[in-house]
């Protein structure tokens, strides 16, 4: 179990992070009384996590809310700058996503069929110096 000093809203918070058996990670507060007011900072907590984890990678967005159609590429794929790496659908029309950055697929973050909004991140690559 790791011990973390979290700031929040100017305000500092004892946290302890701890894999859990199935691999995901659980968050305990000093405090096991926990409010509103705690979940969200808990929560800010978790996404200030994810996106320390995530900083190096590069995220693709969605230029515009759609249907996401096609996925072209798995985790783990070498992909390059410009790449078409899916498709979204929005009002009878089809967009291709370009990778913005040559690397690895990291993460991707959506599936065929799933509707996205506008800068949604739709995967995550990792840039490979060389």
């Amino acid at each position: 179990m790791k011990r973390y000093i979290v700031q929040a809203n100017n305000k500092e918070y004892e946290v302890f992070i701890r894999e859990a058996p199935n691999g995901s990670e659980n968050l305990e507060q000093d405090n096991p009384q926990t409010s509103d007011k705690d979940d969200e900072v808990v929560n800010q907590v978790i996404s200030s996590t994810d996106s320390a984890i995530n900083e190096d990678k590069i995220p693709v967005l969605a230029p515009m809310s759609g249907e996401v159609l096609s996925i072209r590429v798995d985790e783990g794929s070498k992909v390059n700058k410009g790449q078409i790496i899916m498709t979204i659908e929005a009002m009878k029309m089809e967009t291709e996503i370009a990778a913005p950055t040559s690397g690895i697929i990291n993460k991707i973050l959506v599936k065929k069929g799933v509707n996205c909004n506008q800068k949604d991140k739709l995967a995550l690559i990792e840039e490979v110096g060389g």
